[in-house]
């Protein structure tokens, strides 16, 4: 039973090793490049080659080792998504004068992997794969899964990292013209600078006003992936045993993406870089309010479901037991993204009312997701009062 689980997916035959000599040339490109031992190889355009040839190579390494049996089409497809991407970070961090002309070859490598996801999707769900081997068939039958959901768990992971790849790329191109605009005069207030109306100045007179927008979808989108992949995985267990398993585990993991997000000219237009732990934290938050109230809901329609079959009564008392210590875990978190948001400490007495409530859900809840809220919100307060003291004690030395 657990042979197959364990050196299945070794065992299939030539393909699988062969395909692992795709991870050489990556090596192997990145050495020539970084060391100039070609003459050839020392330009700007031998290295974007180099770089744009080893994404094609991961990208069909990955295309190879997690889609086998679809063919050429959505093969060529991955690997052509993880080239665009390549290409787009060589073009977007090369070193020399920016130029306006970049912004029309930077938007259309960034629509060919956007196309490319949908297209891939739409591949392996209406397209079945050709005849896997035995092996593989035999743990997809174990594991209660189908070639077509282990294609799109696929999908969604190679996905994800490419999202997270641009949204680097792009968060590193925005800091560079930030340094850069902070040589000269720059904006000062409080002996804080704020090179962010200076960079996206840089960026739009250069025609790429549109690159802090991606880099926040970017992020968002590998944060989606990522819990999607984590939800098709298992995350419709109503209760997991184990906190960090899952769907509640990999939004904490997943959460430090948006520490990518940048002030952009639609939707974060007064975002500073001082409020950029906020959001990770109230995505974080969110995420874990949302599925605590999800398996709340889901054990109350479960207990619905068996008195139709069994008859009974249902238990309200479990239901508003878990809501109550679902609503009693939020105001610490509350508090605790506001302060990051604003910088400024709070009254004592926020604190002091919100703090107790965490008892609550330790002690009384029966989902572990609510209890790692409580945890968290514990956590935050501890810090808060860390900082109000700070403050308090850097007021008395002033004074």
């Amino acid at each position: 039973h657990d042979d197959p689980a364990i050196y299945g997916m070794g065992a299939a035959g030539a393909r699988e090793h062969w395909a692992r000599w795709l991870l050489v040339m990556p090596l192997a490109s990145s050495l020539v490049g970084a060391s100039g031992l070609l003459p050839a190889s020392r330009s700007g355009v031998s290295k974007g080659f180099l770089t744009v040839a080893s994404g094609a190579a991961i990208g069909w390494y990955a295309a190879l080792e997690l889609l086998p049996g679809y063919g050429f089409i959505l093969h060529s497809l991955v690997g052509g998504s993880c080239a665009a991407a390549a290409a787009f970070c060589v073009f977007l961090l090369a070193r020399g004068p920016a130029s306006p002309a970049a912004s029309p070859i930077l938007a259309l490598l960034i629509m060919v992997v956007f196309v490319s996801i949908p297209a891939a999707f739409a591949l392996v769900t209406y397209f079945p794969p050709e005849a896997l081997d035995a092996v593989r068939e035999n743990v997809l039958r174990k594991s209660g899964m189908d070639s077509a959901s282990e294609a799109r768990s696929s999908l969604l992971v190679v996905n994800a990292c490419v999202m997270a790849a641009l949204a680097l790329a792009i968060k590193l191109r925005q800091s560079r013209e930030s340094s850069r605009d902070d040589r000269g005069p720059g904006i000062k207030s409080h002996g804080m600078a704020y090179p962010r109306q200076s960079s996206d100045a840089t960026l739009r007179r250069i025609g790429l006003a549109w690159l802090p927008t991606m880099c926040n979808a970017c992020a968002a989108l590998a944060f989606v992936f990522g819990l999607c992949y984590a939800e098709a995985d298992g995350g419709e267990a109503v209760s997991v045993p184990g906190f960090l398993l899952h769907r509640d585990g990999a939004a904490l993991c997943l959460a430090p993406l948006f520490l990518l997000l940048c002030s952009d000219s639609m939707l974060l237009q007064r975002f500073a870089h001082r409020q950029r732990y906020a959001p990770p934290v109230a995505v974080a938050a969110a995420s874990l309010a949302l599925s605590a109230a999800r398996q709340v809901a889901a054990g109350r329609y479960a207990a619905e479901r068996h008195i139709a079959v069994h008859g009974g009564g249902v238990d309200f008392v479990w239901t508003l037991r878990n809501a109550l210590c679902l609503l009693c875990a939020l105001p610490s978190l509350a508090l605790f993204v506001r302060f990051l948001w604003e910088r400024g400490v709070l009254g004592d007495t926020a604190l002091l009312l919100a703090t107790p409530l965490n008892a609550a859900p330790l002690l009384f809840s029966d989902l572990s997701t609510t209890r790692a809220l409580a945890v968290l919100g514990v956590a935050c307060a501890c810090v808060q009062y860390i900082a109000a003291g700070a403050v308090r004690r850097t007021g008395l030395k002033l004074i």
